[in-house]
């Protein structure tokens, strides 16, 4: 269960990275234009949840159950709230259900480790 979870958590990592990159920069192009500051206040939003999810991964990585499981937890209550303003509600349910996983493999490692 170990190598599963650091697969899960490298998988995390790549797919929160990849993503906060391409925003950044189209937020970075976009405060150029006539949206100014506002777009760049918003891409800076959107960055935090990306930044929480890599600083998780790279915590399950280390082996910090105990942490990485907390910040799961944070995230998931994000998601839930996310689930119900978001329009992308299937990509909402399929985070939720990842990070059920995510937080029972912590909880599982936690008390074996």
């Amino acid at each position: 269960m170990k190598v599963a979870f650091k697969v899960i958590n490298i998988l995390l990592l790549v797919f929160t990275v990849i993503p906060a990159a391409i925003g950044a920069v189209s937020g970075l192009i976009l405060s150029t234009s006539e949206l100014g500051g506002l777009a760049f206040f918003g891409t800076i939003l959107a960055l935090i949840p990306a930044a929480v999810t890599i600083y998780m991964a790279i915590k399950g990585l280390r082996g910090d159950y105990g942490t990485a499981s907390k910040i799961a937890f944070f995230i998931l209550f994000i998601d839930v709230i996310l689930l119900f303003i978001s329009s992308s509600r299937a990509s909402c349910i399929f985070q939720i259900i990842l990070l059920g996983v995510y937080i029972y493999m912590a909880k599982s490692l936690q008390k074996i480790w």
